[in-house]
C-alpha cells in the first residue's frame, strides 16, 4: 500500500480553490478509492461533498456515479447528509430510471441504510435523522421509487442485488 500517495493526494484536492475540473466520474473514483483502501481523509469527503451540494443539478452525473460516491461515503463511515439528501432528491426527481442498473439501485439503497446505521450510533446525526424519518423527507420516497424500478427489472438482477436490497429494505424498516 502507499498511504502517503493518498494522504498527498488527498491534501492536494482539500488544497484547491475549486473541484470545477473533476467530472462526476473522476469524483466518483476519487471517494471510492479512499473508502476501499480505508484510508480516512475526512476533509477530503468534506471538500468533494461540499462540491456536489453546491451543484445546481446533478444531471451530469450517471446513476452509477450517483450510487458509488453513496456507497463510499457509508463505507468510509462519512456523515454527510446533505448530500444523500441531494442525490435523493435527484432520483425521486427522475421521470424514469433507464440508466439506473440493478446494481445501482442495490449500491443506493445499501448506502443509505448503511449510513443511517453509523449514524444512529455517533450521537451526531440530527440532522441526519431528520432526513431518514420524517415521511416528507427524501428517503421514503427514494426508497418507494427504487423498490417499483426493482420490481420492474427483477428479471434482470443477480441474486446478490436482490439480496442486498431486500436486506436494505428491511433493515431501514421499508417494509
Amino acid at each position: 500500500q502507499h498511504p502517503k500517495l493518498f494522504k498527498n493526494v488527498a491534501d492536494h484536492i482539500v488544497a484547491l480553490n475549486s473541484l470545477g475540473t473533476f467530472n462526476p466520474q473522476e469524483l466518483s473514483n476519487i471517494v471510492w478509492a479512499y473508502a476501499t483502501v480505508d484510508e480516512s481523509h475526512s476533509k477530503l469527503f468534506e471538500k468533494v461533498a461540499d462540491h456536489i451540494n453546491a451543484l445546481g443539478n446533478l444531471q451530469s452525473f450517471k446513476p452509477q456515479y450517483l450510487s458509488i460516491i453513496v456507497r463510499a461515503y457509508a463505507a468510509a463511515g462519512e456523515s454527510q447528509p446533505k448530500l444523500f439528501r441531494k442525490v435523493a432528491d435527484h432520483i425521486v426527481m427522475l421521470d424514469n430510471f433507464g440508466e439506473f442498473i440493478p446494481q445501482a439501485h442495490s449500491n443506493t439503497a445499501g448506502a443509505c441504510t448503511t449510513a443511517n446505521e453509523y449514524n444512529e450510533y455517533d450521537g451526531d446525526g440530527d440532522e441526519w435523522m431528520e432526513f431518514y424519518d420524517v415521511e416528507e423527507k427524501s428517503q421514503p420516497k427514494l426508497f418507494e421509487k427504487v423498490a417499483d424500478d426493482v420490481i420492474t427489472k427483477q428479471d434482470e438482477s443477480n441474486s446478490q442485488v436482490i439480496a442486498n436490497c431486500l436486506w436494505a429494505y428491511a433493515t431501514n424498516g421499508q417494509i
